[in-house]
């Protein structure tokens, strides 16, 4: 797990962990179910506020973030958690 990320622990039954690295705008979610982290590319700060706000965030996961092709790595233009370039 990523130590350099500011944590924030839910009450959510899917997802136990949200993190955001401002620097470069990535978002970091911990589900219940495996405990592993996984990153997306966000472009603003907006959608992690939503996110935290959301009385669900399963569910705000499911219909705003999961599928979302705008927050893959994969089109990521800033800098990965790595600090390296997005190709």
């Amino acid at each position: 797990m990523k130590t350099n990320i500011n944590w924030i622990e839910t009450n959510s039954s899917a997802i136990k962990k949200i993190g955001f690295e401002s620097n470069i705008s990535h978002l970091y979610i911990v589900f219940q179910l495996n405990e592993k982290d996984y990153e997306f590319c966000l472009k603003g700060i907006d959608t992690y506020y939503a996110f935290l706000k959301s009385s669900s965030k399963g569910s705000f996961f499911n219909s705003e973030i999961k599928n979302n092709k705008q927050y893959n790595l994969d089109n990521c233009s800033h800098k990965n958690s790595e600090g390296e370039p997005n190709d």
